[in-house]
């Protein structure tokens, strides 16, 4: 017997044996007595279980799949009285996929496919939908899936790479669905059901070529179709029904009562929420007043005389405006004008008064500093009641400002000063500025001034060197004076230049000679002629705002080297006259600008007036 009459004879037994089980039970049902509720399945859920078969394709390589089981979930809408839609999906159906040629060297076992559907399908009954048992045709369409385990994929490539398992699916693609079955409604709530359906879709390529190569090869056709059988019986769960059946009639309602003799309003007491607000702040008042008889009552709010609020016993009061404020409540019964209706007493609101916030003052301390200094800010701010905490911000014109609350600091740190020209004491004013701000956005701004002082101060300009045993300036040296340190004392005169002579210990005379005693002295007087000796080939710089001192060989100040290389060609020496700076570094004459009126530095501390005969006497050096 082969696998498909195998199937078709399993399914004709389960119908068989379904009808014997369910022929008693539709006897019983019909026998019995219909319930009050005369429910129907307007929308039916159902979970299924069965067999699914699939006829095998001798085509190419050839392909069959062992029948299995198959799991899935129906939803049914029967909309009209002999026609449904339903829509369903399979999602477990495991089926061993056999080639049956075998074209490789190694056989390729079993691999297995998960077939995943979801299909909408058409039902016609033959009983109406209030049946109890209703068999149906059925015809539709399902998507398809056949999609490989993970087993399968590993299998399927370490075999034969051609076999196209490395996707989701094998397959995607449509097939028709047609069939029979029939459902027996157990309880208004639930029931069974069995069907029988077939299938006709593409066969699935498995990834092969769909047409025999030219060179040989195994293949599957891609214009085959497989069929497929499916038995499964399931579980229905019912919802919705035609009505219930109609209730007995109320009972009449009982006469009235006699008349009874009305008495007075309660009008009770108004309470408020708060007493005291600010504009903006609501005050809910409710209402006691009350009926004796039960009457509903009419409410009307009264705000200094003037009708506000609705028809309930609560009204809401947001006032925008400060002041005093009477609210009082008028109550009738609103059922009857017999009864005199009553004036509750009024509650006084009060409304405080908004105001913006205030600074009374911003203090610096101190209100002078140094560059490079701090000053404690404070600000003195006032709100009103109503106006909540109050939020600080500080700005400066420059600097910056450290710190939100009442208390911040100036740093003068970024202040734009002249840092290039420090031959005069310089001092800036910056406007600091403190702002308040309420929690309703009121705001208040005041400010003060911050001097910050950036003082003179005494620069070591540089050091020219000299060759040893020589006190003349050489050309890199004039060079120095004339185009680097006169134009800077020219475009600064509060500049004056103190000049300060060395030796080194070579240079330092041995006892009974006397050639080098004033070698330090020479040099300055010589690097003063450079700068103020005029004509041809020296400056012409005031000489009274020359000073100069001699140590010898004491070398209290760190050696700063100056470039003469103003341009790309270098000075040209004549012999004898190059020097090396770091060989000749003791041998130099420093060079200090020190502002007017400043103190001299501790390496020029002695430093005079030059001699006007002997300086009057050097003129220009050559």
């Amino acid at each position: 017997m082969t696998n498909k009459q195998g199937v078709w004879r399993s399914s004709i037994l389960g119908f068989a044996l379904l009808g014997l089980t369910l022929a008693p039970l539709s006897l019983h049902a019909q026998n019995a007595a219909k319930p009050d509720n005369d429910y129907f399945n307007f929308i039916e859920g159902a979970v299924f279980g069965g067999v699914s078969y699939y006829a095998p394709v001798d085509a190419g390589i050839g392909t069959k799949y062992t029948t299995d089981g198959i799991i899935g979930v129906r939803m049914t809408e029967n909309f009209w009285n002999y026609f449904g839609l339903e829509e369903s999906f399979a999602w477990y159906s495991p089926h061993d996929l056999r080639f049956q040629h075998q074209l490789t060297p190694t056989v390729i076992p079993a691999l297995n496919i998960h077939v995943r559907e979801a299909g909408l399908n058409f039902l016609g009954y033959f009983t109406p939908r209030d049946s109890h048992i209703r068999p149906f045709l059925t015809i539709g369409v399902e998507g398809v899936v056949w999609d490989p385990s993970g087993h399968a994929k590993q299998l399927a490539g370490a075999l034969d790479p051609a076999l196209g398992f490395g996707g989701f699916g094998l397959y995607n693609g449509a097939q028709l669905r047609y069939g029979a079955g029939i459902k027996w409604q157990v309880s208004p709530r639930v029931g069974v059901r069995a069907d029988l359906r077939a299938s006709l879709g593409g066969n699935p390529t498995v990834g092969l070529s769909t047409s025999q190569p030219p060179t040989g090869g195994y293949y599957i056709p891609g214009n085959r179709f497989i069929q497929g059988l499916e038995t499964t019986i399931g579980m229905s769960f019912y919802f919705g029904h035609r009505g219930e059946a109609p209730k007995a009639p109320a009972p009449p309602p009982p006469p009235p009562p006699p008349p009874t003799a009305r008495g007075p309003l309660n009008g009770g007491a108004i309470s408020a929420s708060a007493n005291s607000v600010c504009p903006g702040e609501p005050v809910t008042l409710t209402s006691n007043a009350s009926d004796p008889q039960g009457d509903r009552l009419n409410y009307q709010w009264m705000v200094n005389g003037n009708n506000q609020g609705g028809n309930s016993s609560s009204f809401t009061f947001n006032p925008n405006n400060s002041g005093t404020y009477r609210i009082g409540l008028h109550v009738s019964d609103a059922t009857t004008s017999s009864v005199p209706a009553v004036d509750v007493s009024a509650v006084t609101v009060q409304v405080r008064q908004y105001s913006a916030p205030t600074i009374s003052g911003v203090t610096a301390t101190p209100n002078s500093i140094d560059y490079g200094q701090t000053s404690n800010l404070r600000a003195v701010a006032n709100g009103s009641e109503c106006g909540g905490s109050l939020r600080y911000s500080w700005a400066a014109a420059e600097g910056s400002v450290n710190g939100n609350g009442p208390g911040a600091q100036f740093d003068s740190n970024g202040v734009q000063m002249n840092q290039g020209d420090r031959s005069r004491p310089q001092s800036k004013a910056v406007r600091v500025t403190a702002t308040v701000t309420d929690t309703r956005g009121g705001s208040a701004t005041a400010s003060t001034d911050v001097t910050v002082n950036l003082p003179a101060t005494a620069r070591h300009f540089g050091d020219i060197v000299f060759p040893k045993d020589s006190a003349r300036v050489n050309n890199c040296g004039k060079r120095i004076l004339i185009e680097q340190l006169y134009p800077e004392l020219t475009a600064n005169p509060n500049y004056d230049v103190v000049l300060v002579g060395h030796i080194d210990s070579s240079e330092v005379p041995r006892r009974g000679s006397n050639r080098n005693r004033t070698l330090d002295h020479d040099r300055v007087l010589q690097t003063a002629g450079v700068l103020s000796g005029g004509g041809g080939t020296c400056a012409s710089l005031d000489r009274t705002r020359i000073k100069g001192e001699w140590v010898g060989a004491t070398q209290e100040s760190e050696f700063i080297p100056t470039s003469c290389a103003v341009s790309t060609t270098a000075p040209k020496e004549r012999r004898g006259a190059e020097v090396n700076a770091d060989e000749a570094k003791n041998r130099r004459v420093e060079i200090w600008l020190v502002p007017k009126g400043m103190p001299l530095p501790s390496a020029a501390r002695d430093a005079k007036d030059l001699p006007d005969a002997e300086m009057t006497r050097i003129g220009c050096p050559k």
